[in-house]
């Protein structure tokens, strides 16, 4: 029997987002931790193991259609995103309050029943707010 040597990962101490990834590797990696979605919860959905998974990320072979499919609707995303066809917007720390970043995540711990009434107000109170700045342009315009 032939002994196959393994590919080394990155060694301890070398932080994930400091290993060499290919363009979609990097795509992929960004998705999956602003997804909170690990290498094996993802293996898990598609039907493949973390090790392909992590394969996929660091290799200039890309996943078959077939797997880019399932890994798409896995993460809730379309193809076209996972494969970089159209933007990615990673939110920056410093787009979102911390009062802000700790309702959003309150929120989505909750079972969706609960957040729809909750979506319902936040439409509600921007329809508002709208309605009142437009009117009060109308009144400042009416004044001049």
């Amino acid at each position: 029997m032939k002994n196959i040597r393994k590919k080394p990962g990155p060694k301890n101490g070398i932080k994930l987002a400091l290993v060499k990834r290919t363009s979609f590797g990097e795509r992929l990696f960004r998705i999956t931790r602003t997804k909170k979605v690990t290498l094996k919860e993802l293996g898990e959905k598609v039907g493949i193991s973390k090790r392909m998974v992590t394969y996929y990320e660091t290799n200039d072979v890309g996943p078959p259609l077939e797997i880019l499919k399932r890994m798409a609707s896995a993460l809730d995303i379309t193809l076209a995103y996972l494969v970089d066809e159209s933007p990615l917007k990673i939110p920056r720390d410093d787009d979102v309050s911390p009062t802000v970043r700790k309702h959003i995540e309150t929120l989505k711990k909750l079972p969706l029943q609960e957040q729809k009434p909750i979506f319902h107000m936040i439409e509600l109170a921007a329809r508002n707010a709208s309605i009142h700045s437009n009117h009060s342009a109308t009144e400042i315009g009416s004044d001049i």
